[in-house]
């Protein structure tokens, strides 16, 4: 909205005015200002000279016990009948302001004073008026000196109206004045803060006043303030608590900030530890301690979490180098089942050692065995805890995880079978896997034995089978047949007899038959029309895959496929029969894995597909080939041919070709990488350097 031309005139002139003020020319900067007073459309009246009763009455009222007496005093008449004009308008305020300033530079203290309170009068809600009181009066009290003249008798003239007793107590009247300038500008406003309201709250924190402390908390919802505490760690929270009351309150009681407790590595908290638990045991759901080397994590810590934590669902705990249980302790009776932990269906044990499993592991299954449903179990030392992983049944279990990271543990999976009838995601590695009872068992006697409801299993690189030098291993099963409702299918490790051992299915039992590739109905596969995800570092010979693959590509299903084209090495040390015929007329992927064609699939990865007939000088063309005739949709690559010198330039034909939008390789090396990234990043392709690409086997570890 444009200003009135009597608004454009009073800026115009307040401008002049403020010039004159800057070359010390106060008794024209005067005139000037007054001229712009006078100019507001609100066409003030002049008060008069005397000023006494508008800086007793103003005064008055903001010595009295109620916060809104001066707002009351400011809205009325003057006590000698004067009525003083209201206007909001900004340049109104603006000029008084600076008439009140040209003023106190005179020394005309007791003018300056009456058109500062006159400034209130103008509007009580802008904060311009409290604050032009305090610069007037502060002075005095500074710089006030008794062989001066004209301090002294403004001095006295302002303790006479403000029924004051000495220039001591100014400073108590510039606090009350702040003070209801910030109960008025707060109350009353009505529009933002502006500067003025910067520069009185800045006064009060100068004066050290109580009123200075503004809780943000105070002017949003209840729910933005969670918002806002929701991106605080909990370290962040703990110090808040220590902000005011108010705060420690907010935080304690919100649901939202302690239901997920998340700590790196946390110190020895001490007797706080139990008293943190008994503020929020009824908001935590979920505790992840990452690192429980510092935190002195005893079997009473346990017991708390255990029994006191009556919500929790999901519990994390990453154990470091130091070992809490006693090599003579006992296994921990605390808690009652079906009381403790009932809620919990997650429960992740990361980096735990033989001892701290021994005793923790049993425990916790005792109270959360018949609800937990998911279960990461990774060790760093000893073959204790693998030998029987699971001590009891686990009914509800669906995601179990075994990992032993330092040294190759020895898995028996018989017990691991029976306590997890309904498992669906399965992911194992650093293993030596044995099962006697399933080799044992011919087909007709297993009955229900394995996993009907499996439709994940993920066999990690370190993951091997006991004994695999042995002829016969592959007819020894090590895990259950898989059912048909497998959705995904991961084997990470180049070992082919475990691949065959996981896949397929012997069908005469007889120890003396010897698994052959190219036997007759040695070996059979369910199959997988449901299958999503087929990735499988070991060779299998295309008559075999078939099995896998086919029905799941045929129904649309697939969408990622991984598999490795070179001659299965693992394989030749375990059968003495000459290698399937199918690995040495594997040339053509086109032809002989035309069953895997599927519109479906978006990420194909191959390992060693350049050999045979084109091994002496590499092109790609049977990968190339395959990869137009069978996969029109195909959007990620992993490409893995080998460390052949022409791989550069297959590379630079995958990044030109349309529709691609990630490639994986490990290959490309120097300048070649480098002309390569930069073909890819014209074409809009992601180039990665993935020397590992199995490296995302399984699911996310839960945290």
């Amino acid at each position: 909205m444009s200003s009135s031309p009597s608004e454009a005139e009073m800026t115009s002139r307040l401008e002049k005015g403020r010039a004159l003020m800057a070359d010390a020319q106060y008794a024209a900067a005067l005139s000037c200002l007054m001229k712009a007073v006078n100019q507001c459309p609100c066409a003030p009246a002049a008060h008069g000279k005397e000023k006494s009763c508008n800086i007793s009455q103003c005064t008055a009222a903001v010595q009295s016990s109620d916060p809104d007496a001066l707002y009351n005093v400011a809205s009325g008449p003057c006590r000698c009948g004067f009525s003083w004009p209201r206007c909001t308008r900004s340049v109104h305020i603006e000029a008084l302001d600076t008439l009140a300033d040209c003023l106190a530079r005179t020394n005309h203290y007791v003018a300056a004073f009456s058109t500062a309170l006159g400034i209130i009068r103008l509007d009580p809600a802008s904060a311009a008026g409290y604050c032009r009181v305090a610069h007037v009066i502060r002075p005095l009290s500074k710089q006030y000196q008794p062989f001066n003249g004209a301090l002294a008798r403004c001095l006295a003239v302002i303790l006479r109206d403000a029924k004051l007793p000495s220039a001591a107590k100014l400073r108590d009247v510039i606090k009350l004045f702040v003070k209801a300038g910030l109960h008025n500008t707060q109350k009353y406003r009505h529009g933002t803060d502006d500067l003025y309201n910067a520069v009185l709250h800045k006064m009060a924190h100068s004066l050290k006043m109580p009123e200075s402390r503004r809780d943000p908390m105070k002017k949003f919802p209840r729910e933005v303030v969670s918002m806002i505490f929701s991106y605080l760690d909990r370290t962040a929270l703990s110090r808040c608590t220590r902000v005011s009351k108010a705060w420690s309150r907010y935080v304690v009681s919100d649901k939202m900030l302690w239901g997920d407790i998340r700590v790196e590595r946390p110190r020895n908290p001490g007797r706080y530890f139990g008293s943190f638990l008994n503020k929020h045991h009824q908001y935590i759901k979920s505790l992840v301690i990452d690192d429980v080397s510092d935190f002195a994590l005893s079997e009473s810590k346990v017991k708390m979490i255990a029994t006191g934590l009556l919500n929790l669902e999901r519990l994390h705990i990453g154990f470091g180098m130091k070992q809490w249980f006693p090599p003579s302790a006992s296994t921990p009776s605390w808690g009652e089942p079906g009381r403790h932990l009932t809620k919990l269906t997650q429960l992740s044990l990361v980096n735990i050692n033989r001892m701290d499993s021994r005793f923790l592991l049993p425990a916790l299954l005792r109270l959360a065995g018949d609800f937990l449903e998911q279960l990461d179990l990774i060790c760093t030392s000893d073959e204790y805890m693998f030998v029987q992983p699971i001590p009891s049944r686990v009914p509800k279990l669906k995601q179990l995880r075994l990992i032993c990271r330092e040294t190759t543990a020895i898995l028996h999976t018989n017990e691991l079978i029976e306590n997890t009838p309904n498992l669906e995601q399965l992911h194992l590695d650093g293993l030596m896997l044995n099962s006697d009872r399933i080799g044992q068992l011919a087909p007709e006697q297993t009955g229900d034995w394995g996993w009907p409801a499996l439709q994940s299993i993920t066999i990690g690189a370190k993951t091997a089978l006991a004994g695999a030098r042995i002829s016969n291993v592959a007819l020894r099963r090590v895990l259950p047949p898989l059912p048909s409702s497998m959705r995904k299918i991961e084997i990470a490790g180049v070992d082919s007899p475990l691949a065959y051992n996981v896949l397929f299915t012997v069908n005469t039992y007889d120890e003396s038959t010897v698994l052959a590739p190219g036997g007759k109905e040695s070996h059979t596969s369910p199959a997988f029309p449901n299958l999503e995800v087929f990735r499988c570092r070991s060779a299998i010979p295309a008559s075999l895959l078939r099995e896998v693959v086919a029905p799941a590509a045929q129904s649309g299903t697939l969408k990622i496929l991984e598999l490795t084209a070179e001659p299965g090495t693992g394989l030749r040390y375990d059968v003495p029969q000459p290698l399937d015929p199918a690995f040495a007329e594997v040339d053509n992927l086109a032809k002989d894995w035309a069953f895997a064609a599927s519109p479906s699939v978006h990420t194909l990865g191959i390992h060693g597909f350049n050999w045979a007939t084109h091994h002496l000088r590499f092109d790609g063309r049977p990968f190339v080939d395959f990869l137009g005739a069978c996969f029109p949709n195909v959007e990620t690559l992993k490409v893995y041919p080998g460390d052949y010198p022409e791989t550069a330039a297959l590379m630079l034909e995958l990044v030109r070709r349309p529709g691609i939008k990630t490639i994986h390789q490990k290959t490309l090396r120097g300048v070649e990488w480098d002309e390569a990234r930069r073909l890819a990043k014209l074409a809009g392709v992601q180039l990665h350097h993935t020397v590992n690409p199995f490296g995302d086997i399984g699911w996310p570890i839960m945290k």
